[in-house]
């Protein structure tokens, strides 16, 4: 016998109330509050203990600093960030497309940074007779290091390979300006300074051991860059100081050789398509 709908409504009634007697138990529940690791709530949204230090890392305090002061500040500049974050999303930022690609060009990196540092604290630290070795082949970077003043060029690579041949030939930038001058090509002239700690032992010995005035010529990514020594100012690393610098070098170098492994793998097993003209060079290997 079916029942009627009046028979049928205390069923419907409980179902309607049982819902509503546990709903202010629910919302006490979601209630935050800040306390223990929770520093402050904004919105219900917790700022913890480890969001304040990340804030902080890296931060140049100066010595003597009040760290509740300090630990204040940071929070504020939280709290102020998450609000104006709210506000973005409120305001629709989060769909824009722009935003979007950044984001996940952000995400990619922080996931190849951290994987980056666990690797360091999975790897051997290199024992004092690897540190001392890479400092001798290294002098550039330490006993040796010096920074100097560039008279610099840059320009497109010509597609003249005469031209470019040319250019590495002459013995001045002026020289090297009349041939851009007289090929139509554009340049742009600086004066900027090199460090030669940032250089491989190869590239420094080169540049070292030219006359004062003399180009030295780099070729990257179709760009030439064309550098004169002009000044040069000692800046010698030595000691515990050249040890340490060492010492975080050779783990770097490990790193970079354990990931360039591992993306060579990851490569092979990939399937990766590119549209025409975005793929890597006929021939070329693409670096990673």
């Amino acid at each position: 016998m079916i029942p009627s709908a009046n028979e049928r409504r205390p069923a419907l009634t409980r179902q309607i109330w049982i819902p509503l007697l546990f709903a202010p138990l629910l919302l006490g529940a979601c209630e935050r509050k800040p306390e223990g690791q929770v520093v402050a709530v904004v919105n219900g949204d917790e700022i913890t203990q480890g969001e304040v230090a990340e804030e902080l890392k890296g931060a140049n305090l100066p010595q003597g600093a009040d760290q509740a002061v300090v630990r204040q500040a940071a929070v504020q500049s939280l709290v102020q960030r998450r609000l104006l974050a709210a506000a973005a999303r409120d305001d629709g930022v989060a769909k824009d497309p722009a935003f979007l690609v950044q984001r996940k060009q952000l995400e990619e990196r922080l996931l190849v940074q951290f994987l980056a540092q666990r690797a360091v604290r999975t790897m051997a630290r290199p024992d004092p007779g690897e540190v001392n070795a890479y400092i001798a082949a290294n002098p550039g970077a330490f006993a040796d290091r010096v920074i100097w003043t560039v008279n610099r060029l840059r320009f497109a690579a010509p597609k003249d390979q005469g031209l470019m041949k040319a250019i590495e030939g002459e013995h001045s930038v002026d020289a090297i300006v009349a041939r851009l001058r007289g090929a139509g090509i554009s340049f742009n002239q600086d004066v900027s300074r090199l460090d030669s700690a940032g250089l491989k032992a190869d590239a420094y010995a080169k540049i070292a051991s030219l006359p004062a005035g003399e180009p030295f010529v780099q070729h990257q990514n179709g760009l030439v860059s064309v550098g004169a020594v002009v000044g040069k100012e000692p800046v010698p690393v030595t000691g515990d100081a050249a040890r340490n610098v060492a010492t975080d070098r050779l783990v770097s170098q490990r790193v970079n050789t354990r990931l360039e492994s591992r993306l060579k793998t990851l490569k092979a097993a990939a399937k990766i398509e590119y549209q025409k003209g975005f793929g890597p060079p006929a021939g070329a290997t693409a670096k990673p």
